[in-house]
């Protein structure tokens, strides 16, 4: 969307943010009429539009479901979805994606293997789950132990948070 846009879309973007998150060079906002929009930095795709690049303008991200929650990492960025899934794109370096691979992703992927999630919430590069009964996922780095799992490995899959004994 650029300053040029007619004034009926800049005045429905503007009256239905319902969040907006910030990654370390990129923004995300998401509208109450089911709708993601993000700007900046697209050096891994973290905007999810299917580039690597830049853009001063947002951008909407067309390829999502109807969704409830982002959470922006470093150049990553994932989405709660209304059915429980999440789904996270860009840099994929300590596998943040969680999609059991390193490949950085410019679009929308899945998370395979975790369902149910009522939250999420992302560091520098990895990303935790909350799921309806209160399990807790991390994956993405881990080198201080920051995955909860009892480990310093680096997790490409969503992993259980071990709880206290």
């Amino acid at each position: 969307m650029n300053r040029d846009a007619p004034v009926a879309l800049i005045e429905s973007f503007v009256t239905s943010v319902a969040e907006v998150q910030a990654g370390v060079n990129h923004s995300c906002a998401r509208l109450d009429i089911d709708e993601v929009w993000c700007w900046g930095g697209n050096m891994a795709g973290q905007l999810g539009d299917g580039t690597s690049e830049e853009r001063t303008d947002l951008v909407l991200v067309d390829s999502l479901p109807r969704t409830l929650q982002l959470a922006l990492a470093g150049e990553s960025t994932c989405a709660l979805l209304a059915s429980g899934e999440v789904w996270c794109w860009g840099s994929n370096s300590e596998g943040q994606l969680g999609d059991g691979s390193t490949f950085d992703h410019a679009a929308p992927t899945a998370v395979p293997g975790l369902s149910r999630v009522v939250e999420i919430t992302a560091g520098l590069f990895h990303v935790c789950a909350r799921t309806d009964d209160n399990n807790v996922y991390c994956w993405g780095m881990n080198e201080s132990g920051q995955l909860g799992d009892g480990t310093t490995e680096r997790r490409t899959s969503p992993t259980l948070v071990l709880p206290p004994e």
